[in-house]
């Protein structure tokens, strides 16, 4: 029920499901999740991830992204729309934290936790930043557009400002939590 939720949700917000089925394979241990292309491997005890899960089949397996380069773009969208879905807090206060929200996986080195706090929180307090300054209905429409646009398709962070460009406001917000240039 988890999953069908996510998918009904997500279809609101983002147009039609990439695929005609998911599958949701649980495996019997600890943790988060895993997606695939049409796919999802989902830990024991995860189902607080669904959404974020399959939000990937929106940003990552219909809009790819170089995972290495800029992560943010599938990792902060799922995490974005994991809260906008399930109503949490978007990490508002993460907005100000130092640190660029467009910073490649390598220029962690070992700072696990610095990647998470950046890529996942800080860039989903930045998109739910956005969101306001610009307007929902605004906010909304445009990434209706920009999911459209660049269906089955590789996106660099430009891809993104140009499907937000009449939303300067919006820009603005995501330069400074440095989500884009």
């Amino acid at each position: 029920p988890e999953f069908v939720r996510a998918i009904t949700k997500l279809v609101a917000m983002y147009g039609p499901f990439p695929f005609p089925s998911l599958s949701v394979a649980r495996v019997p241990a600890q943790g988060g999740g895993i997606e695939y292309p049409s796919s999802i491997l989902i830990l024991d005890g995860s189902r607080l991830v669904a959404v974020h899960e399959t939000a990937h089949q929106y940003f990552y397996a219909m809009i790819g992204d170089s995972q290495a380069q800029h992560p943010w773009l599938d990792e902060a969208f799922a995490e974005y729309s994991e809260e906008t879905i399930d109503g949490t807090d978007h990490h508002r206060g993460d907005v100000q934290a130092p640190g660029a929200v467009d910073s490649s996986v390598e220029s962690y080195g070992t700072d696990v936790s610095g990647y998470y706090f950046t890529t996942y929180n800080q860039g989903s307090a930045g998109l739910e930043a956005a969101r306001v300054a610009a307007g929902p209905a605004k906010w909304d429409a445009a990434l209706r557009c920009y999911v459209a646009a660049n269906a089955w398709r590789v996106v660099v962070p430009d891809d993104f400002r140009r499907a937000i460009a009449k939303l300067p406001v919006a820009i603005e917000v995501l330069k400074e939590v440095g989500a884009l240039k």
